[in-house]
């Protein structure tokens, strides 16, 4: 992999394994945006981040 088009940086294959959950988990939220509400009954860093959300609106 290729950073700021000139170092060359190593990615583990865990690494390569995570982001493949991760754009699994993207479909999820695109095919059923109400996880979210699930996810905001158990999540105190996804409650922050509406929190700060709501604040930066204002």
């Amino acid at each position: 992999m290729v950073v700021n088009s000139s170092e060359l940086k190593e990615i583990s294959p865990d690494s390569i394994r995570i982001a493949r959950y991760l754009s699994l988990v993207d479909e999820l939220i695109k095919e059923k945006p109400e996880i979210l509400e699930k996810l905001k009954g158990l999540s105190m860093e996804y409650q922050n981040y509406l929190r700060m959300r709501g604040k930066n609106r204002d």
